[in-house]
């Protein structure tokens, strides 16, 4: 046994080792059993090489490299080395890349079983995979910067781990990870088993797929650092606690307000416990407002994720055994919740009795210079450790966002509460922004106007006053009066003055009626008695454009006032007709050249 270097030691040297070589099988009592390398001029490049079944009783059984050394591999197995940290490889201070490499049943007894990065380290690797590997795959600790480019991180294990963390990418305070079309499959350990992040990392094009945690898959520490998640899926992913695809903690500083989530998809991921896609979890109970109101999930799915103690298809929160659900947003301007509002109550040992339940109170926090206050709340008797809120009304400036706070007391005395902030609904279509003093509210359209929408006056939705020719009940409804007809693709309109300035008077008044279904289809007068008949793209018996010519169906003709189309009269009727109006044609015709030479003369 040797104290370091059993297989190969490199100072300030460059060592290169091609094709079907291997190193293997070699033990250290210190570090780095199968290469030991460092110095500024150390170098060590490893091209189709097998590094398997080496073991080092602290760092770096397959390789151990330090003090600026620079390392490269390409089409590399690390298999079955072994350590206490860094089993595969553990670099500090150094530069590493890997390609086209494979890490595969490497074991680590504390940490890091595939690759160490520490002290500065700088490690980049594209077209790696991490298969089967007992600890963490990826630790990038100290200082470091570790880039994943097209990887793939698999069935990795670290159950038992002293830290706590997770089995596939962990980034620690003050390091920094890039990650990009990786895929993290089947990992299993405690927090954060696809990754654990507490320093800055960015997360693009990856897929989260069947991996099992206590808590969270992808565990993600906001305090003094920035992450971003964007455009990738957490499937079907498994939480044995909180938070089945994301599990964030320490929400509470305005470094939050850098990090973003942006196009995720979250679907079939299931937790035992709350938060079936995402749980905040407060540690220290401290200030919540600042971090809450910064995390936004922009443009995301949540769909079909289950839990046993929270039905959240969305943002959740878990703080002090208390899930708030809010996955339906809450009515802003005295509406009414549909469906309720739930508030599970959990402790450490399960559900709460329903008898143990004194009163829940529900109380709203204004953040920042925000106005919000509670309108009523109504709720039903618990059953089962659920309560649930019929009715939950809010008011403040619409679109922006309230914290609610609900506290259930229980039998005992303790109090227990829940913290999450809360969306205020925009105006809908058919709605109109009121100001009364600080607050505001949405108010459905009186009837005489009309409101669609895009309806806005410096930015302030508004309703209009209904032109001749519609028929406004209120809010975003109407109908066609007799004698008016809608241009085609009058539908496309988002605005009433789009929709009225479509609004065309019929060139026969009575040719048009008010048979206009706006459920209907598009540009289809529904047609009676053949009066109008923009129906299914034909132009037989269109009568209402102002510049369209009547043309009738067959067998009927524009009468001679030319506000209808009549049926044709019979044959004989017909020919009668048409010679005595020829007659009369080459009559006046005649006398007209008459008239003409008389004048010539």
């Amino acid at each position: 046994m040797f104290e370091y270097a059993g297989g190969i030691y490199a100072k300030d040297s460059e060592i290169q080792i091609y094709q079907n070589s291997a190193i293997s099988n070699n033990i250290a009592s210190t570090d780095g059993a199968g290469i030991y390398v460092m110095g500024e001029l150390a170098m060590v490049n490893l091209t189709q090489c097998r590094i398997e079944g080496n073991e080092a009783k602290t760092d770096g059984g397959g390789v151990m490299a330090l003090s600026e050394a620079t390392l490269l591999f390409d089409k590399s197995q690390f298999t079955e080395n072994h350590a206490q940290r860094g089993a595969a490889i553990a670099a500090s201070n150094v530069n590493v890349s890997i390609v086209r490499s494979n890490f595969t049943a490497n074991k680590a007894d504390f940490m890091t079983s595939g690759l160490l990065l520490k002290d500065l380290a700088v490690g980049a690797l594209y077209h790696v995979l991490f298969q089967d590997n007992r600890g963490v795959a990826v630790s990038v600790v100290e200082s470091s910067v570790g880039s994943l480019y097209w990887s793939t991180i698999e069935n990795n294990t670290n159950n038992d781990g002293a830290d706590g963390k997770g089995a596939g990418l962990v980034v620690e305070e003050h390091s920094m990870g890039v990650v990009s079309n990786c895929h993290f499959k089947s990992n299993q350990g405690r927090n954060g088993s696809a990754a654990y992040v507490s320093g800055d990392a960015a997360f693009a094009n990856c897929t989260f797929e069947n991996n099992t945690a206590d808590n969270g898959p992808i565990y993600i520490s906001l305090n003094e650092n920035t992450v971003t998640l964007e455009h990738s899926t957490l499937l079907a992913n498994q939480a044995l606690k909180n938070g089945a695809a994301l599990y964030l903690v320490d929400v509470s500083t305005a470094h939050a307000f850098n990090s973003s989530f942006t196009h995720l998809r979250a679907e079939h991921n299931s937790a035992l416990l709350g938060g079936a896609s995402v749980v905040f979890w407060e540690t220290w109970h401290k200030s919540i407002a600042d971090g809450f109101q910064a995390i936004k999930c922009i443009d995301c799915t949540f769909a079909n994720n289950t839990a046993s103690y929270s039905t959240k298809d969305g943002w959740a929160t878990a703080m002090a055994g208390v899930n708030l659900d809010e996955q339906h947003p809450i009515q802003q301007g005295g509406a009414t919740m549909e469906p309720p509002i739930r508030v599970e109550l959990v402790d450490m040992f399960g559900t709460v009795e329903p008898n143990t339940i004194i009163e829940v109170q529900v109380a709203v926090v204004s953040l920042e210079m925000l106005q919000c206050s509670l309108v009523g709340a109504q709720r039903n008797q618990s059953y089962a450790g659920v309560v649930t809120f019929t009715q939950l009304s809010i008011n403040g400036p619409v679109g922006e966002e309230c914290l609610v706070e609900a506290v259930a007391i229980l039998a005992n005395g303790v109090k227990v509460n829940a913290t999450t902030v809360v969306p205020l609904r925009h105006c809908e279509p058919g709605e109109k922004l009121q100001t009364y003093g600080s607050s505001q509210t949405c108010t459905k359209c009186k009837s005489g106007t009309l409101g669609l929408g895009d309806d806005i006056n410096n930015g302030i939705t508004e309703c209009l006053e209904c032109s001749d020719g519609l028929e406004c009940p209120g809010g975003s409804s109407y109908t066609l009066e007799n004698g008016y007809w809608l241009a085609p693709h009058a539908e496309m309109c988002g605005s009433a003055q789009c929709l009225m300035d479509r609004l065309l008077p019929c060139t026969v008044g009575t040719a048009c009626t008010t048979d206009l279904d706006r459920s209907g289809t598009a540009d289809r007068p529904v047609t009676y008695d053949n009066v109008c008949a923009l129906d299914k793209g034909f132009t037989s018996g269109v009568m209402c454009g102002g510049t369209e010519a009547v043309i009738c169906d067959s067998g009927f003709t524009a009468s001679v006032e030319g506000d209808k189309c009549e049926k044709c009269p019979s044959s004989a009727a017909t020919l009668t007709t048409f010679l005595a109006v020829s007659v009369v044609i080459v009559l006046m015709t005649g006398g007209l050249s008459i008239m003409i030479m008389s004048k010539a003369r």
